[in-house]
């Protein structure tokens, strides 16, 4: 699970976008929307393992509302 957190007023509703730049590693749902009064959210991600020893990886993980900047972690 992932915590994204809202950094505006949460008077309204707000439809967010994800994207995964890994596909091959790692999965997200393609995108959510934040209720009224609700100013964080918790999202499923899975991590793929695909049996291949390769060490640490780094998977970016990319959120784009309408409106806002696009964020990344």
């Amino acid at each position: 699970m992932a915590t994204i957190t809202r950094n505006t007023p949460a008077t309204g509703t707000l439809d967010v976008t994800l994207g995964v730049d890994k596909t091959w590693k790692a999965t997200a749902p393609a995108g959510f929307t934040f209720a009224v009064g609700q100013s964080s959210i918790q999202i499923p991600l899975t991590l793929i393992d695909d049996t291949i020893i390769e060490g640490s990886r780094d998977v970016r993980i990319t959120a784009q509302a309408a409106g806002h900047a696009t964020g990344s972690a």
